[in-house]
């Protein structure tokens, strides 16, 4: 009786149903329900002319078309894998890889990855990096440390990813030279030909560089200057910029109490964001700089000082950080004023007492601030270069109980374990 029922009307159904999703699946789902319903009428057509025989025969057919259709679905499934375009692969100097990471040495060689499809990435002696993953459009690779330069051949539907700390480059094809420093959480891509978007996780809109530009970004501060390659950089047959002097607006004297408004307020940090930072300069001094230092509301002096340090105008950076403080003291621009006047002093005046001195003002200031864990930090790394790890020690107790994870914790473990 069981096999009876079987071979009933809706027996009949319920097998149709079972080859066809075989067949369904075994093609990906290629085909559509309309051609899917139009071979099942076919197939029940057929089967009719053999209602007349033995319900063994009929049970015999079923039997057959149910293994019949197993084994053209296993088949169309190895054939369909097989078939697919096989991910990239790549070779490497084995010497300069230790595990899945590539590492070439400090005094040793830079590290190449040629990948099948012609693109190449050149690892820095002393980087760290590996290939997370290749498909056939692309791969996914992450930098940990140190400089790389990546070149992706432009195919249909590339699709390449370069990590690095909380930000991801996207790539489809171009030549590009990404630096991630660990210590100071800072990315620099420069692009040379074509762009890339660069996200973070602070801008999942990301941000585009493009050719013959530089994107210069901070995970602490959250901060991005996306500005011009200058001329060591610069494309072959490209000009350097010509030096621009820088005018001394120290003795400027106005009242503290005027202000000069904005022709609109947020123009400046606009430009600023969006990479101006000429366009910024250009328009404090068709206001007239000594003017703006004097009268002009907050948000102007911070942008004026952002576009001045990006381009490496030392002078007037300092002249409106200083404005922020003398003019603005209880804001919390004030406070960052003086981290950056640390920045300054340390990174480009070269001068380690007086980047102490602001980074102690900016702690004493805003103990809890944005930038309290990068103060403190340049703070012990600052006493150890200049007195000693000793003179360190307490500085790196410190950063360790407030920031045990932080950048600087593996510098402020060496300076306790140090005799």
């Amino acid at each position: 009786m069981a096999a009876e029922r079987d071979l009933s009307s809706s027996g009949r159904e319920r097998a149709l149903n079972d080859l066809g999703e075989l067949a369904r699946n075994g093609f990906s789902d290629q085909a559509s329900d309309i051609a899917h319903q139009a071979g099942k009428r076919r197939l029940r057509t057929a089967l009719e002319h053999l209602s007349g025989g033995s319900k063994r025969a009929q049970r015999g057919i079923w039997l057959g078309l149910a293994a019949a259709a197993a084994l053209t679905s296993i088949a169309l499934f190895l054939f369909l894998r097989a078939s697919a375009p096989a991910p990239l692969s790549f070779e490497v100097d084995p010497k300069l890889a230790q595990g899945e990471y590539l590492q070439p040495p400090v005094s040793g060689p830079n590290a190449a990855v040629r990948f099948s499809d012609g693109s190449e990435l050149q690892l820095n002696a002393g980087g760290r990096a590996r290939v997370a993953s290749t498909s056939a459009s692309g791969a996914q690779l992450v930098l940990e440390r140190g400089h790389a330069a990546l070149h992706v051949v432009h195919r249909p539907n590339t699709h390449w990813s370069f990590a690095a700390g909380p930000y991801k480059v996207l790539v489809t094809g171009t030549r590009f030279t990404v630096d991630w420093r660990t210590e100071e959480e800072q990315l620099q891509v420069v692009v040379t030909e074509g762009s890339v978007l660069v996200q973070s996780s602070g801008k999942q809109e990301g941000i585009a560089v493009r050719a013959g530009q530089r994107l210069v970004a901070t995970a602490k501060d959250e901060r991005f200057a996306l500005e011009p390659m200058d001329g060591t950089n610069a494309p072959a047959g490209a000009e350097p910029p010509a030096a621009q002097s820088e005018p001394d607006y120290s003795q400027i004297q106005a009242p503290a109490s005027s202000t000069i408004p904005s022709a609109n307020s947020d123009t400046w940090s606009k430009r600023v964001a969006a990479g101006d930072f000429a366009g910024v300069l250009g328009a404090a001094q068709a206001r007239g700089v000594p003017g703006v230092l004097t009268q002009a509301p907050l948000p102007d002096l911070v942008a004026l000082a952002d576009a001045a340090r990006y381009t490496s105008n030392v002078q007037l950076a300092q002249q409106a950080l200083t404005a922020q403080r003398n003019r603005f003291a209880a804001s919390s621009s004030a406070r960052a004023a003086a981290f950056l006047m640390g920045r300054i002093a340390e990174d480009q005046r070269h001068d380690s007492t007086g980047a102490l001195t602001w980074y102690n003002t900016y702690l004493s200031e805003a103990p809890q601030g944005a930038f309290a864990a990068e103060a403190l930090g340049r703070r012990l790394v600052l006493l150890e270069r200049t007195a000693g790890a000793a003179a360190a020690r307490d500085s790196a107790r410190s950063y360790l109980r407030r920031f045990p994870d932080g950048p600087y914790a593996r510098v402020a473990q060496q300076i306790l374990s140090a005799p």
